[in-house]
């Protein structure tokens, strides 16, 4: 059977203590990241908001851009900006909820 090569990592801690893991492949100077952020202990009257906040985010902007020229930049080089939301069960009374950031 063909087995697939992955790209070796490095694992660390980023100052605040967030675990955090490298991938050193080439990607002509563009640097990707993936987050996965617990919101399980999001206070109750926000999370009807995540909906709204994973929508929206990928039309963000920055000190120095307009939403439309960070976009129409981020666009040319990547895939933007993409969030979701998952929740699953880790044991029997006990659940987790996520937001991924690409």
């Amino acid at each position: 059977p063909k087995f697939k090569k992955f790209a070796e990592s490095t694992e660390g801690r980023l100052s605040s203590g967030v675990k955090v893991n490298w991938f050193d492949v080439p990607t002509n100077g563009i640097n990707y990241f993936r987050i996965k952020s617990n919101v399980s202990h999001l206070p109750t009257h926000l999370k009807p908001w995540l909906p709204v906040f994973i929508e929206l985010l990928p039309f963000i902007g920055t000190k120095n851009m307009t939403n439309n020229e960070f976009n129409t930049t981020l666009m040319t080089y990547t895939d933007g900006i993409q969030c979701s939301y998952d929740s699953y069960a880790k044991g029997e009374d006990n659940y987790e909820e996520c937001l991924y950031l690409k």
